[in-house]
């Protein structure tokens, strides 16, 4: 017990969970921000997961095939049967459809009833539909009357919001291989740690069995497993509540599914069981890891040692699907949704006797016993490499430098041997590839998105082309009708229903006749892009903007994107044209800041759906994965924010950093060197930190975008709206679409926002140091910038018609600065890139004179206070006056 006592005081001593949870909150809060911004997409989303389009196609083609019996009398009694159900199935389908698109899911449960009593009514007269046949419909049967029985509304679980469906999908990626593998990280070595650092001998020489330490670690192990468990359950449920209120429900079905059988289980039941499945699988992990760690010499071999052993082990016995088989539970995601059986419980059976017998094992074996020369040299050249610390300029010493320079170079000397910004790089560099890979992840969804709805374009002409050719067989049959019974004596109109009957054919052929050349259009551009012939593409984009451009109606009212979507977004394919560059995905047309806001609804979305001007402008954002594009998401998706915080952290303190925890200040103000002069040095040396690093962040996104993928096009177009003050001003060059506008190169906008951002960058640390003169901690300095930057921000925000152009606020939003989208709103042109630097370094040079000026008052003593003038005034024993 005492053991364990000592073991858990360590453990908190570490204070590693705390960074545990860091991680693991920073994890959910980026996932669910990337859920939350794809909430645009729900109806279309929605639409996917109730499998809509095609139950559609398959009921119109049910239909259709027994209208055509029904009009040439060939229709049996149980054919009849089928034709009246499979209307009353499209009746409800078409309200499902409804309410699926316009949001309102808290009704799609109870017409989803009507729809499967019917189709499991047509199905009984022989009728078949494929995309809901055998355990599919059986699944879709139970689960609605399961939600019919507890009062519970659809939920895409492919965007889960809520925070059951984002529970469970936040557990499934953290409570998995990537969370076996955090927990192996942050406590999975500490036996080795107390070998590498010879407190084991320490513990050795101490009446405690190797059995007992090792029993004592693995139950820490198991303690922090638990924490690690009890806080991605929290922020799971915290996260989402923050973002979006209470939304909890644990009886929300989950299906799981086998082969020939299902079963539907509450989330809860679904979670616990989630909990003890991972709890075991990282029990096995961390036996196996202390035997490995018997025979391992350095950290490094242990995770090279450990990565071999469960990797083999993971391939290598994949086909026994049995609980005897330690490495099966690694694969446990696979047991979680299979159908729950009784022998369940061997899982966790078969998982206490293997932790046992590595826990023996690793109990009695000697230290040292596997010894592999190679990884622990390369691990002990590794540590010397960390360890060994050389001097600057070869240990030579320049006395004929200024106190100033020699100040400043202490402070640089300082941040590199505490070694913050090497871990600052390696942590971005690790976040600039891990997004890059999202990114990439991104635009090929909206890639195939943007195809798929290509070859919707060509199936649905195709089936338009089919009613049409149905519509002038029936207008044929009217016309024979119409000469066999009848005749211009018995008839007056008999010439002009001919003739009605004609014209209307002749249209439809048209109209046949303008689908084929769409058609034809479509698959050009498609062909056009796999050879990489981009002007076909685009030529079909054009085609397809000028077919829309009249096009939208909403219950007989005229519903237009506006002149300036269409002619930007003509404009735009004729620049991409002419330069012939490569395309980005997605849509026809050009984002922008003049979409009209009424009607709120257009019928352009994809997929012929009806959708808000947001899912539209969702639907054609562009995103794409190469360097010079990746640069531009940092900046328009505020991801610029990430790494000037954590420096602001870092290196934003200034004078609070020297009176914190060590107060190295009293050290300092015993040299020959003024405080107003550190002052400065801090400031000049954070600012050579952050341009440093915003410089090497730009350059790691470049370079990652260009290694992975490629650089990017320079001359790629980005929108840029005018002023209307400057539209009417005599030398505007730009367009005028009733809004002025004109395009900047992709590489121009890269290039202005790593200007703005570099000097915003240094706007904040000379606000931070000014801060840091009176407060002592760094985290105080930290908080307070913080705050005041995002009240001011949001501030701006609440009342953006009351920004000014002299106020610094005003240049916070980088990408709405960069494209002149606030200066258009506000119609000021003085709000440009230009006005925004030179206001922020105005800013940064008062912030650094009352910063100098109140520490040299303060050290010199300038001026009396006025409390002492007006005191009486006496001599004290040696003729002196005193106050």
């Amino acid at each position: 017990m005492g053991l364990l006592k000592f073991e858990f005081k360590k453990f908190l001593k570490e204070m590693k969970y705390l960074w545990l949870i860091f991680v693991v909150f920073l994890i959910t809060t980026g996932i669910y921000s990337v859920y939350n911004y794809q909430i645009r997409f729900i109806q279309k989303i929605g639409y996917e997961e109730l499998n809509l389009l095609e139950i559609k196609r398959e009921w119109e083609y049910r239909q259709s095939e027994l209208v055509k019996l029904q009009d040439q009398n060939l229709l049996t009694e149980d054919q009849e049967k089928q034709l009246y159900y499979i209307r009353d199935v499209g009746r409800y389908l078409y309200f499902i459809s409804g309410h699926t698109q316009y949001g309102d899911w808290g009704k799609i449960i109870g017409y989803q009833k009507f729809f499967l009593d019917n189709l499991q009514l047509y199905s009984q007269y022989g009728g078949e539909f494929e995309p809901l046949e055998g355990i599919e419909r059986e699944i879709a049967i139970a689960k609605n009357q399961w939600m019919l029985d507890h009062d519970l509304t659809f939920e895409s679980e492919k965007l889960p919001i809520s925070q059951h469906l984002f529970l469970k999908d936040l557990a499934s990626f953290l409570l998995g291989k990537i969370g076996i593998v955090l927990i192996l990280f942050f406590y999975g070595v500490s036996y080795m740690e107390e070998k590498e650092r010879n407190t084991l001998k320490t513990l050795k020489t101490q009446p405690i069995s190797n059995t007992k330490l090792i029993i004592s670690k693995y139950l820490i192990y198991i303690v922090s497993t638990m924490i690690f468990i009890l806080v991605v359950f929290s922020a799971g449920l915290l996260i989402p509540y923050l973002y979006n209120g209470k939304t909890l429900n644990f009886m929300y079905p989950q299906v799981l599914k086998g082969d020939e059988t299902f079963a539907i289980i509450t989330t809860s039941e679904y979670l616990i069981r989630h909990f003890i499945f991972f709890l075991c699988s990282a029990s096995i992990a961390y036996g196996l890891t202390l035997l490995i760690s018997k025979c391992s010499q350095r950290t490094l071999s242990l995770y090279i040692l450990s990565g071999i052993v469960i990797t083999i082990g993971y391939n290598l016995t994949f086909f026994i699907k049995h609980p005897i088989n330690p490495f099966y539970y690694f694969r446990y995601s696979e047991i979680l949704n299979a159908v729950p059986q009784k022998n369940d419980f061997l899982y966790l059976l078969f998982a206490l006797i293997w932790t046992a017998f590595f826990l023996i094992l690793a109990g009695n074996l000697p230290e040292q016993q596997i010894n592999i020369s190679f990884l622990d040299k390369v691990a002990k050249f590794i540590q010397q490499k960390l360890d060994v610390k050389k001097p600057f300029s070869k240990g030579e010493i320049n006395l004929n430098r200024s106190n100033f320079f020699n100040l400043y170079n202490f402070e640089w000397r300082k941040i590199i041997r505490e070694g913050q910004w090497k871990i600052i790089l390696t942590a971005i560099l690790i976040i600039v590839v891990s997004g890059h890979y999202f990114l990439t992840y991104l635009t090929e969804q909206r890639k195939e998105a943007y195809f798929h709805e290509l070859n919707w374009r060509i199936t649905s002409s195709e089936e338009r082309e089919k009613e049409y050719n149905y519509e002038i067989q029936r207008l044929q049959r009217q016309i024979e009708d119409l000469i066999a019974n009848s005749s211009p004596e018995k008839d007056p109109y008999y010439y002009n229903r001919i003739r009605s009957f004609e014209a209307s054919i002749e249209r439809i052929q048209g109209q046949i006749q303008r689908e084929r050349e769409m058609v034809q259009h479509v698959i050009s551009a498609l062909e056009g892009y796999e050879r990489g012939d981009w002007d076909t593409f685009y030529q079909y984009q054009l085609l397809y903007i000028e077919e829309n451009a009249t096009n939208y109606n909403y219950f007989g009212k005229f519903n237009s994107l506006g002149n300036f979507t269409i002619l930007s977004s003509i404009y735009e394919k004729n620049w991409l044209r002419d330069r012939n560059i490569r395309p980005v995905f997605s849509g026809e047309y050009v984002p922008n800041i003049h979409i009209p806001k009424t009607p709120r609804l257009t019928n352009l979305g994809w997929g012929g759906l009806t959708v808000t001007i947001e899912q539209f402008v969702a639907e054609n954002t562009k995103m794409d994965n190469s360097g010079l594009f990746y640069l531009r998401i940092f900046y328009t998706h505020y991801l610029y924010l990430i790494p000037l915080l954590i420096l602001l952290y870092f290196v934003g303190p200034g004078m609070a950093k020297e009176r914190d925890k060590k107060n190295n200040f009293n050290l300092l103000v015993t040299q020959p060197i003024k405080e107003e002069t550190l002052f400065i040095s801090k400031f000049i040396n954070s600012v050579v930190i952050i341009l440093g690093t915003n410089l090497i962040v730009v350059i790691l996104i470049l370079v990652t975008g260009t290694f992975l993928n490629r650089f990017g096009d320079w001359q790629y177009p980005i929108i840029y709206y005018y002023p209307f003050r400057t539209v009417l001003s005599p030398g505007y060059q730009g367009f005028n679409f009733g809004q002025g506008m004109d395009f900047m190169t992709l590489g121009r906008y890269t290039i202005n926002g790593t200007l703005l951002l570099s000097v915003m960058t240094v706007f904040f640390m000379g606000l931070a140091n000014l801060i840091s003169i009176f407060f002592k901690r760094t985290m105080s300095v930290f908080s307070t910038t913080t705050i005041l930057a995002v009240v001011a921000f949001w501030l701006a925000e609440q009342k953006p018609l009351d920004r000014k152009f002299y106020s610094p606020i005003t240049y916070f939003n980088i990408p709405k600065i960069i494209n002149g989208e606030i200066g258009a709103l506000l119609n000021e042109p003085k709000i440009n890139l230009l006005t925004g630097i030179i206001v922020l370094i105005a800013f940064t040079m008062i912030f650094l004179i009352a910063g100098y000026l109140y520490i040299y008052i303060k050290n010199n003593r300038i001026g009396v206070s006025w409390s002492r003038l007006f005191r009486r005034s006496e001599k004290n024993d040696f003729g002196c006056q005193r106050y």
